[in-house]
C-alpha cells in the first residue's frame, strides 16, 4: 500500500466535512461556570436563594444593600476589577484562586464575566478533637501506625501545660507501655507535700521515676497524689499533646489525637487548689524553661488563663514577665478570652468638662470596676446607689473608701503609672456590718482636664458585674492579660463542631456558637488597650490568629467533675469530652508550635508569627479586609478584632519552614525581632555547595554615623583597624546561626543609625572580596 500523501489526507479531511453536514447540527455541550449549589441559588430569587445553599456561608445584608454568599473564583488574567464593580468583596488571592462576598443576585453575572473560570460556594467543615485537628493541617503532616507515627509529631519537643493541672494517669498522656510520657510535673498546690522544683520554695515535683510509680499504684497512691484540680489542663494538654490511644465502651482507639502527640509534657498547676496568684503562671513559665534548658530541647509554653483588670498593653510586670521569658527555642501562647458576648466592658467618648455616667448591675458579692485614662488628664469619679453615695474622687486619690447602708465603696484613683503614663482608677464594692452590694450602681466620670474615651472593666465573666448600659451585642477590647503580653501569640476560636455522640451512642448537639467556620461568638475580641504613651506600648494587634475552640473533643481526667448537665458533652468512649473556649483553641496553636519546633529547634516568636500568620487558611467567610500579615507591621490599619490575621493551617506553615530549610546557596538571611529597647538582631547563612566542608568565618561589623567601624570579637566590640575579629567560625556542614545580640538596650545613647553587617568568609579579605555580606539592621534613634 502506497504511503498517503500530504495531498490525499486533505482529500480525505474535505470528504468527511461532507458526511457531517449531512447529520444534524448539534449544540456543543454546555460548560458549567459554578457549582451545583450556586447554580441552584442563581436560579431562585435572591430572598430564596440562601436556603439552597450550605448553612453559615451567606452573610445578612447589615451592612450593605443584599446579602452576599461566601465563594471562591477560579479566574484567568485580571477579571477583578471587572468582578468589583458588580459589588463583589475580594478577600485574599492565592495563585489563580480569589476568596469573595458575591451579592445573590450577581451569581450569574459573575460567573459570565470574562476570565472568571469557575465559581464554587465556599466549603462548610463538618462539626466533629477528631476533627478540630485535621481541620488545623496537623494530621496531614504525620503518617503510619499510631504511637510509631513518621514526620511532624512533635517529637524532641516539649509541651508546657501551664493550667490546673493534668490527670498523668489518663492514657492519652502515656507511652504504648503505659508509662508516662511527661519529664516532670509541678504540683503547686497549697496543700503539696514533698520536694519543689530546684530554685522555687513551694510545692512538689515530681520526676517521671515517682509518676510511673504512680501509676501503677493506682488513684490510692500517695506518690504524687493527683495534682489536677479540675479537667481544664488536661482537656488543654490532650489538645496540645495527647496521643489518643485512650477509650472505652468499645469504641476503637485514636479517635482523638492532639496536635503533638508524641511531644514531651510538663505540667505546672499555676492555679486552683489554693494558687490564686499570677505569680505561679509566671513561675510555671521558668520552671518549664529551666527543664526545656536543661534537657537541650525547644519548648512551647500554653497558657488557656488570663485576668480582664490591669493594663493589658503590654506593660505590666506580669505582661513583661511573660515576653521576657520567650528566645529562640521558647515560645508561648495564650488565649484571648471567652467574654467577646459578656457585657463587662463599655466605653463612651467624654468631652472634657463633661461627664459620662454607666449603671452597673451586682448580683451578691464582693465586686470590682476599673478604668485607665491618659496620666496627662485629671477625671474624677463618684458612685452612687439611691441615697448611698460616695464623694467625688478627684485624680491623685489613691485611696478613698466610704460605709454607706448599700454596703461598702472603695476607691483609688491613683497617680500616673511610669510603665504607661496612664492612671488607673479602681472601684471596688464589698458588704458591710449594713448590707451588701448587690444593686444597681451608677458610675460617673467627670472630666476635670483632657477630653478622651471612658473605658471601664467590671468582671472576669458574664456571671458577675455587668453593666445595664452603654453596651453593645459584641464587647471589644476584652482580651486577657496573657494574651495582651507582646511576645505571646494571642489565640481566639472559631467553630469545627456543633454534633457528636455521646455515652451510649445518643447524639448531642450544642449550635449556640456560631454557624461552622465562623469566629465563635464568645471569643474575645480585640484590639488590645493602647497606653498613652505608645513609645512604651506599640500598638500591636491582637488577637492573631483563630483556632478551632467550639465543642472540641478531649480528654475527661479521671477526677474531673461532670455535672448533670453535662454529661451529655461526655463522647461515647466515656473518656474525652467536649469543651468550649479559646483555652481550647490556644493548644491548637500551640501543638501546631511544637511541629515547628521539631522542624526548626531554634525558632524565635517573630519566625513562628511569620510561618503561621503568613500562611493562613483561606475561608470564604473571613472578612475580604482581613490584613496581609507584614512582620515590619505590628498593627496593620486593617487589623481585624475578632478574626485576626485568619485561620491557622499548620500543614501550609510546615511547609513554608521546610522550603526555609531548605536555604539559598549563599545567602545571608536577616533574624530580627524586638524594639529599640529590646532588640534581638542576628542571621542565618548557608554556605555556597562547594564551600561545604569549608572552615569559615561569621563576621558582625557595625558602622558608626561618623564613619567609625566596628567589629565584634567573641562577643566584644573592637575597633576594625584593631582587630580582625570575628563573631564565631567553624565547619560549614549547613546553615550557620549568628545572634549578634540579644535584648541589647541602645535607645538614647548615641547609636541612632549604626548599620549592622553581617558576612563570612575564610577571612576578611575574602569576605570583602567575594562581597559575602549583608546589611541586616539599622538602629533606630
Amino acid at each position: 500500500m502506497s504511503r498517503p500523501t500530504l495531498h490525499s489526507l486533505s482529500a480525505l479531511s474535505a470528504a468527511a466535512v461532507l458526511m457531517l453536514g449531512a447529520l444534524p447540527v448539534l449544540a456543543a455541550p454546555s460548560v458549567a461556570r459554578m457549582d451545583a449549589s450556586l447554580a441552584l441559588a442563581a436560579g431562585q430569587a435572591p430572598s430564596a436563594a440562601a436556603r439552597y445553599l450550605p448553612h453559615g456561608i451567606v452573610k445578612p445584608s447589615s451592612t450593605r444593600a443584599e446579602s452576599t454568599v461566601a465563594a471562591t473564583i477560579r479566574f484567568m488574567g485580571d477579571p477583578l476589577p471587572d468582578l468589583k464593580k458588580l459589588g463583589v468583596r475580594i478577600g485574599s488571592v492565592s495563585g489563580n484562586i480569589a476568596t469573595a462576598d458575591i451579592p445573590l443576585s450577581k451569581l450569574n453575572a459573575v460567573s459570565s464575566v470574562p476570565g472568571v473560570v469557575f465559581v464554587e460556594a465556599a466549603k462548610v467543615l463538618k462539626p466533629r478533637l477528631s476533627l478540630s485537628v485535621p481541620a488545623t493541617g496537623a494530621t496531614s503532616l504525620r503518617s503510619g501506625n499510631p504511637l510509631q507515627w513518621a514526620g511532624a509529631t512533635g517529637e524532641g519537643v516539649i509541651v508546657g501545660i501551664v493550667d490546673d493541672g493534668l490527670d498523668f494517669r489518663h492514657q492519652d498522656f502515656r507511652k504504648g507501655d503505659g508509662t508516662t510520657r511527661l519529664l516532670s510535673l509541678w504540683d503547686m498546690r497549697a496543700a503539696a507535700q514533698g520536694t519543689p522544683p530546684t530554685g522555687f520554695d513551694y510545692g512538689n515535683e515530681c520526676t517521671p521515676a515517682q509518676l510511673n510509680q504512680a501509676i501503677t499504684e493506682g488513684p490510692s497512691s500517695t506518690v504524687c497524689a493527683q495534682p489536677s484540680t479540675g479537667n481544664h489542663g488536661t482537656h488543654v494538654g490532650g489538645i496540645a499533646a495527647g496521643n489518643g490511644q485512650a477509650t472505652g465502651n468499645g469504641q476503637a482507639a485514636f479517635r482523638h489525637i492532639g496536635m503533638a502527640p508524641m511531644a514531651d509534657i510538663i505540667s505546672a498547676n499555676a492555679i486552683g487548689g489554693g494558687v490564686t496568684t499570677s505569680n505561679a503562671v509566671i513561675d510555671g513559665i521558668n520552671y518549664v524553661k529551666a527543664k526545656a534548658q536543661a534537657a537541650g530541647k525547644p519548648a512551647v509554653v500554653n497558657l488557656s488563663l488570663g485576668s480582664y483588670y490591669g493594663s493589658r498593653d503590654g506593660t505590666s510586670n506580669y505582661e513583661t514577665a511573660i515576653s521576657a521569658a520567650t528566645g529562640p527555642g521558647l515560645i508561648i501562647t495564650a488565649a484571648a478570652g471567652n467574654e467577646g458576648e459578656a457585657p463587662i466592658r463599655v466605653e463612651a467618648p467624654i468631652a472634657e468638662g463633661g461627664s459620662v455616667s454607666v449603671n452597673y448591675s451586682i448580683p451578691k458579692d464582693e465586686r470590682k470596676v476599673e478604668i485607665w485614662y491618659p496620666g496627662t488628664h485629671q477625671w474624677s469619679v463618684q458612685i452612687s446607689q439611691g441615697d448611698c453615695t460616695t464623694a467625688v474622687v478627684p485624680a491623685d486619690t489613691p485611696s478613698y473608701t466610704v460605709d454607706t447602708t448599700c454596703g461598702k465603696v472603695s476607691v483609688s484613683n491613683n497617680a500616673v503609672n511610669p510603665l504607661n503614663d496612664d492612671r488607673q482608677i479602681v472601684i471596688d464594692f464589698a458588704a458591710n456590718a449594713g448590707a451588701g452590694p448587690a444593686g444597681i450602681w451608677q458610675i460617673r466620670v467627670d472630666a476635670v482636664k483632657g477630653a478622651g474615651t471612658v473605658s471601664m472593666v467590671g468582671g472576669e465573666d458574664a456571671n458577675g458585674g455587668t453593666f445595664t448600659s452603654l453596651t453593645t451585642p459584641v464587647t471589644t477590647q476584652i482580651l486577657t492579660d496573657a494574651c495582651t503580653s507582646t511576645a505571646a501569640i494571642c489565640v481566639g476560636a472559631y467553630v469545627t463542631r456543633q454534633e457528636w455522640t455521646t455515652t451510649g451512642g445518643a447524639p448531642s448537639s450544642n449550635t449556640g456558637h456560631g454557624a461552622i467556620g465562623t469566629v465563635a461568638g464568645f471569643s474575645s475580641r480585640g484590639p488590645r488597650r493602647d497606653c498613652s504613651n505608645l513609645a512604651k506600648c506599640p500598638p500591636t494587634a491582637k488577637p492573631e490568629i483563630l483556632a478551632p475552640g467550639a465543642m472540641i473533643m478531649s480528654a475527661l481526667g479521671q477526677d474531673a467533675p461532670v455535672a448533670d448537665n453535662s454529661k451529655t458533652d461526655v463522647d461515647t468512649d466515656g473518656v474525652h469530652i467536649a469543651y468550649n473556649g479559646t483555652s481550647m483553641a490556644t493548644p491548637h496553636v500551640t501543638g501546631a508550635v511544637a511541629l515547628l519546633l521539631q522542624k526548626k529547634p531554634t525558632l524565635t516568636t517573630a519566625e513562628v508569627r511569620k510561618l503561621l500568620f503568613g500562611n493562613l487558611q483561606l475561608n470564604g467567610l473571613a472578612p475580604a479586609t482581613l490584613p496581609v500579615f507584614d512582620p515590619a507591621v505590628a498593627k496593620p490599619a486593617s487589623a481585624d478584632v475578632a478574626w485576626g490575621y485568619g485561620i491557622m493551617d499548620v500543614a501550609r506553615a510546615h511547609a513554608a519552614l521546610s522550603a526555609a530549610a531548605a536555604g539559598t546557596p549563599g545567602s545571608i538571611e536577616a533574624q530580627v525581632s524586638g524594639t529599640a529597647t529590646d532588640l534581638t538582631v542576628g542571621a542565618v547563612i548557608t554556605p555556597k555547595t562547594e564551600e561545604i566542608g569549608q572552615t569559615l568565618q561569621t563576621f558582625v561589623v557595625a558602622a558608626l554615623p561618623n564613619g567609625a567601624l566596628f567589629v565584634n570579637n567573641q562577643g566584644n566590640w573592637q575597633p576594625i583597624s584593631s582587630s580582625p575579629g570575628y563573631f564565631s567560625q567553624g565547619v560549614a556542614n549547613g546553615p550557620i546561626t549568628v545572634s549578634v545580640f540579644k535584648n541589647l538596650n541602645h535607645a538614647g545613647v548615641g547609636l541612632g543609625g549604626t548599620l549592622i553587617f553581617i558576612g563570612y568568609g575564610t577571612d576578611v579579605t575574602q569576605m570583602v572580596t567575594e562581597q559575602k555580606f549583608k546589611l541586616v539592621h539599622t538602629m533606630a534613634n
